[in-house]
């Protein structure tokens, strides 16, 4: 994509020129999250939940990996897959009572559709360093 330049007023604003995705290759509408430091630790917490109605929550417990003293960086996946007739779902994902995440997912084509999110939550650090639990809801 080249980049395109509009002046507003005194603004300038530059875009890219881009197609808009089709369902069956999502793209994401952030830059992927520069990793900064050195690996410590993954800590899977809710894995295979299986939310196919809606107001499902899976809950999981959190507990802060001992390995690490500090925190650089924390990076929170959310990944899922569905196949068939689904519209296009809020979600949400809670760390005790912080919400650290809302979201969307992507309508699934008859084959299905696997989608990942991403999300920086370095800020919340302070919260990372005690046992809670995590739930989602799709």
């Amino acid at each position: 994509a080249e980049p395109v330049e509009h002046a507003h007023g005194h603004r300038h604003v530059k875009a890219l020129k881009t197609s808009f995705p089709s369902s069956e290759s999502p793209y994401t509408g952030d830059a992927p999250i520069p990793l900064r430091g050195s690996f410590c630790a993954e800590v899977p917490v809710i894995t295979n939940a299986n939310l196919t109605q809606y107001y499902q929550v899976a809950t999981g417990l959190y507990t802060p990996p001992p390995a690490c003293a500090q925190w650089g960086q924390a990076i929170l996946e959310l990944s899922g897959s569905v196949k068939g007739v689904q519209f296009d779902r809020f979600g949400a994902v809670w760390l005790g009572p912080v919400e650290v995440l809302r979201t969307t997912t992507p309508e699934p084509t008859a084959e299905g559709i696997h989608w990942k999110v991403d999300r920086d939550i370095t800020s919340i650090g302070a919260l990372l360093d005690h046992p809670a639990n995590i739930s989602v809801q799709i």
